[in-house]
Formats: structure tokens, sequence, C-alpha cells
């Protein structure tokens, strides 16, 4: 089902050709899919990239990626910003959207 919603987050700013590409678009519709279980199954917790970085150790730009596709898909709300020692800047933060 998600993978429908999630099979055009790759974004090619490398200009990879296939097979690289596919194999990359593949990686980055899985990502999104373990990162949209968490909101699931923790639905009344608000997150943010790095707090997804954190339990996925997944890059932080790729948690940002896929929480931007997963916003833009509607499944996800942003519920405001949040302090962020480690980056000395604010983020974003995010919920499972009802």
């Amino acid at each position: 089902m998600t993978q429908d919603l999630f099979n055009q987050s790759f974004f090619n700013t490398t200009g990879e050709k296939n097979p690289e590409l596919e194999k990359q678009r593949k990686k980055a519709s899985y990502q999104n899919e373990v990162i949209h279980k968490i909101f699931q199954n923790y639905e009344d917790t608000n997150f943010t990239g790095s707090d997804i970085e954190k339990m996925t150790r997944y890059l932080i730009g790729s948690c940002r990626r896929s929480l931007t596709t997963i916003h833009k898909r509607g499944l996800i709300q942003r519920t405001g910003h949040r302090w962020n020692q480690v980056t000395r800047a604010n983020e974003f933060t995010y919920k499972l959207k009802k």
C-alpha cells in the first residue's frame, strides 16, 4: 500500500542512471515506510528529523527527505518547532495526522 505513496520520493540530484537509480529509489521508498511506521506506532508523539535519525540511524538528510515526503502525502502534520542542542537550530516537529 504505502509503496505506491512513496515510489517517487528519491530526488536524483546526482544524475544516477539505472540500475543504481532504481536501487536508490527503492532505498528511499523503504526508508519512508520505516519512518511512517514509527509515526503509526507512536501516534501521539512529536518527532523531529534528529529524533528519527537517532531511532533509525539513517543519515539526517535522508530523515528530513522522508519527513518532507510523508508530510506532502498528508500522512503526518507539522506541530511546531523545537530547539536542537546538537545542531543549535530549530527543527520542525511532526506527528501522525489523524
